[in-house]
């Protein structure tokens, strides 16, 4: 049994301190938003366990590496030979701007089946589950892992939390919406910043309507702060 539960993308991270095109020395890392959950949750003491695939290269056993460090359990991994690791660059242009561009279109992350997702469910009996609106972005076969985890989880009696977390460069509004409409009826706890409410729902005023299903809306105020 685990704590926590949660699937999704992890990609190595490039970080340059100057426009990249420049050369010079980058610091390497790992950045996903559902494994930096799984860490967080980790360090607090609790068993978590994160489920994703990865190239059978370098940069995925970094990432295996990484997470092992940080006391999440990876044995729900799956190593694909014939995807790559994605990954993501950070670089500053100016000091105070950072700009962002990602190689992960096609990775091993977007191949993560329904079957996965169920078995995992089954096999590590979470407590929690924690999905995010960025997993079902990336593939089809992702939405479906996506949607196919929480009704696992929802049969079995797991507790499942969503973190809208919409990432524009990967799919349109309305393709988001459609799709985390259709997570809401198995969550219970909702993370989303307040520009991101009409995703969930297009009732003039949503907190009354997400509370029918979930028992627990955090709202953040984004750039706002």
């Amino acid at each position: 049994m685990t704590d926590l539960l949660t699937l999704g993308e992890t990609m190595v991270s490039v970080r340059t301190a100057r426009p990249m095109r420049l050369g010079g020395d980058a610091h390497l890392s790992i950045a996903g938003s559902e494994s930096n959950v799984a860490i967080g949750v980790a360090r607090l003491g609790h068993h978590t366990t994160w489920l994703g695939a990865l190239g059978n290269d370098e940069p995925g056993r970094l990432i295996q590496r990484t997470l092992r460090a940080e006391n999440v359990d990876t044995s729900q991994i799956r190593f694909a030979d014939d995807s790559f690791t994605g990954f993501i660059a950070f670089d500053q242009p100016s000091h105070d701007i950072t700009r962002v561009s990602y190689h992960r279109r096609g990775s091993a992350a977007s191949t993560l089946t329904p079957e996965e997702a169920t078995a995992a469910i089954q096999a590590t009996k979470p407590a929690l589950l924690h999905v995010t609106g960025i997993t079902p972005a990336l593939s089809p076969a992702t939405r479906a892992a996506t949607l196919a985890a929480v009704r696992a989880a929802s049969a079995a009696g797991t507790q499942v939390s969503l973190d809208v977390n919409y990432r524009a460069r990967l799919w349109s509004r309305p393709e988001a919406a459609a799709t985390i409409r259709e997570l809401l009826p198995y969550v219970h706890t909702i993370f989303a910043s307040d520009d991101e409410l009409d995703l969930l729902t297009d009732a003039p005023n949503p907190l009354p309507r997400l509370l029918e299903h979930a028992t627990q809306l955090v709202v953040t105020a984004g750039h706002k702060g």
